[in-house]
């Protein structure tokens, strides 16, 4: 039973069994401190942001669920109660139609792997423009199945159009947020008394939620939906928790005026990039950072999304995989091979390529005699590139992990025939090397 059965308890045990009452979730917070307060300091040299505290630091509220079933065992969800429970603005989606193909393209091939199945979606119509002026009304915060951050639902005052908008983190259904990248308006500049006054222009615009153009923002601000060019949309920190930070401003001198042309921002990848002075920009950090501590619970809920399993190369059969450098790391490789020439007497080697392109020794059993060679089948040598059963082989060139010895020799009785340059070289080597020897020993 899903409910404890509390018609047959006596009322003394009544009071205890609705208090001991079962409940199916709770929210666990990985650390109760409260949230810290964000007060960038910019440093006076550089102009680049310190973040005080650390992630670890950082409140992250999760809900848990009792193990009733094994998917529920480990599903961890971030704690989204403001979140709209209802059926998106339909006249702001669109159907799902000829996205969904399973990571395959026109000639239906698969090109990018581990893609298909999943529930329906509607696509969100996103506004990363934002060129509407005026004040908006934030109506509701939505879940969007397209993408990690959540969504905001805002109605323009003096229109009354909807459009949705990139939610940022701590937006709430009320607030007022407006899009200056039109321009200041008029009654704006009165109020700072006819003329534009950087400070207080900042404290006036630069709030949660507001579009501004890029060189408004102080330094040191984190903004998000960043974009790169004078017109267009943003393209950068768009996912969940994502925010760039304001590292510098260029100045060129125009007349008796300087004019801000480029504005330098530090991405969260600590990439240094630098965007139009006029590019958008949204104030604050995108929605719901949490995200990246979600823990799905069971494999099923991965194919809701429309993920199909992963399995590694070194898991598949023989052939189904070719990537050397993880077929390297299994067999412990990692170290290069060192040539070592070995003379082999009275025996047929020939040798086949390895992954490097080494050569490996492979033995003939047939034997003949001193000096001679057998006919058998065998491979073609690519060191002579010649059959192993016609060629007059009488020794073959190895490829050892010996470093301390980088020539070694077993014996020389017999004539060889060297047809590879590079072979000849290390028997030259060889033999001057005997003769020194020879010199020396008759001294």
């Amino acid at each position: 039973m899903l409910q404890p059965r509390i018609c047959r308890f006596q009322p003394s045990r009544l009071g205890r069994a609705l208090l001991s009452a079962r409940t199916y979730a709770q929210v666990q917070a990985i650390d109760l401190k409260p949230p810290p307060a964000i007060q960038p300091t910019v440093a006076a040299d550089a102009g680049v942001l310190k973040q005080e505290g650390s992630r670890k630091e950082k409140f992250i509220p999760l809900r848990t669920y009792k193990p009733r079933t094994p998917g529920l065992r480990h599903l961890k969800r971030p704690v989204n109660d403001h979140l709209w429970k209802g059926r998106p603005h339909l006249k702001l989606t669109i159907e799902r139609k000829g996205q969904h193909l399973g990571g395959r393209n026109n000639t239906g091939r698969v090109t990018v792997r581990h893609r298909g199945g999943g529930h329906k979606r509607r696509i969100r119509i996103v506004d990363y423009k934002r060129y509407l002026p005026g004040k908006h009304v934030v109506e509701r915060i939505e879940y969007d199945p397209n993408r990690s951050s959540h969504l905001a639902l805002i109605t323009r005052v003096a229109t009354g159009e909807k459009s949705y908008i990139i939610a940022a983190d701590g937006m709430r259904a009320g607030d007022e947020v407006e899009s200056y990248r039109t321009g200041i308006p008029k009654d704006l500049i009165d109020s700072m008394g006819g003329g534009i006054d950087p400070g207080m222009l900042a404290a006036k615009t630069a709030a949660r939620g507001n579009c501004l153009p890029i060189h408004m923002v102080p330094l040191g601000s984190q903004v998000y939906n960043v974009g790169t060019k004078t017109k267009g949309g943003g393209v950068f920190c768009r996912s969940a928790g994502t925010y760039a930070i304001i590292v510098n401003k260029e100045e060129v001198e125009k007349g008796n005026n300087s004019e801000i042309k480029h504005v330098i921002i530090r991405l969260m990848s600590g990439e240094i990039r630098k965007v139009s002075a006029d590019a958008c920009c949204t104030i604050g950090v995108a929605s719901n950072p949490q995200s990246h501590f979600t823990s799905l619970g069971k494999a099923g809920r991965s194919r809701w999304l429309g993920k199909r399993p992963e399995v590694r190369g070194l898991a598949m059969n023989a052939g189904q995989f070719s990537n050397h450098s993880l077929q390297l790391q299994s067999s412990n490789m990692s170290q290069p091979i060192i040539p070592t020439v070995v003379v082999v007497v009275n025996q047929r080697v020939t040798c086949t390529p390895s992954v490097r392109g080494a050569l490996q020794q492979r033995e003939v059993t047939k034997r003949g005699t001193r000096g001679t060679s057998t006919h058998s089948s065998s491979k073609i040598n690519p060191a002579t590139k010649e059959s192993g059963g016609r060629g007059r082989v009488a020794a073959g060139v190895l490829y050892a992990q010996d470093a301390a010895v980088p020539y070694t020799v077993v014996a020389c009785h017999a004539v060889y025939q060297y047809t590879s340059v590079l072979t000849q070289l290390r028997f030259d080597m060889f033999a001057q090397q005997q003769q020194m020897h020879n010199v020396s020993c008759a001294v």
